[in-house]
């Protein structure tokens, strides 16, 4: 199964700091892009994605952007017709990101992208408070 190419594209630090966690915990990330909005235009982002794209030998991409409809999202969509085979996942956290690395050559994509979906979804809940404050913590 060919490996799946990933980029956070996101505001600010953002895709500094999940690249930073992820290679504490993965070690050096390959076929994967981090890129920022910071400073940017639209067209300087759409310009600089463009470019990372053209670039990708790998048929399938998945970007992940933190909030829909942000600017990284619009940029995204805006690409989506000269580059059909990327698929934009909005809402970003760290269960999404560790089960794309577990899984981009493991599973075919279809399954990959139901398994990032649960996992993003699941990655996010309330935790017992009571629980937690009676063991001490």
């Amino acid at each position: 199964m060919a490996k799946v190419y990933g980029i956070i594209f996101a505001h600010a630090d953002l895709p500094q700091a999940y690249k930073k966690v992820l290679e504490s915990i993965f070690g050096k990330v390959s076929d994967f892009a981090f890129l920022s909005n910071a400073g940017l235009s639209a067209a300087e982002m759409k310009r600089r994605l463009r470019s990372k794209l053209s670039r990708i030998k790998n048929e399938k991409v998945i970007i992940f952007v933190d909030v829909e409809g942000g600017s990284c999202s619009q940029v995204c969509l805006a690409l989506k017709e000269d580059f059909k085979d990327i698929v934009v996942i909005a809402g970003l956290n760290l269960p999404i990101l560790f089960k794309f690395l577990q899984y981009r050559d493991r599973v075919d994509f279809s399954t990959l992208l139901s398994r990032l979906l649960t996992a993003g979804k699941n990655g996010i809940k309330i935790i017992d408070w009571k629980r937690l404050s009676t063991s001490g913590i």
